[in-house]
């Protein structure tokens, strides 16, 4: 099946530290449904606050989405 896919639902804001705050919110068949889980939770307490913060993002089935590796950063607190 040529473009089988899902569409992942995240939500994304700075906090008052300067921190980034990121939430996982599901995985959706369609676009609509989508967007139909975002409408219903910028009427949420704390979502309200950051409604720009939502991203909806298309993910192809059965292909790597990070194919290169990673270099891990100390953060120095320990």
């Amino acid at each position: 099946m040529e473009n089988a896919g899902a569409f992942a639902v995240s939500h994304d804001y700075e906090d008052e530290n300067g921190d980034e705050q990121i939430k996982f919110i599901g995985i959706f068949a369609t676009k609509e449904s989508a967007e139909a889980a975002v409408d219903a939770l910028k009427k949420m307490p704390g979502f309200a606050d950051y409604p720009l913060g939502f991203s909806i993002d298309f993910h192809p089935f059965d292909r790597i989405a990070w194919s290169g590796g990673f270099v891990h950063i100390p953060s120095g607190d320990g």
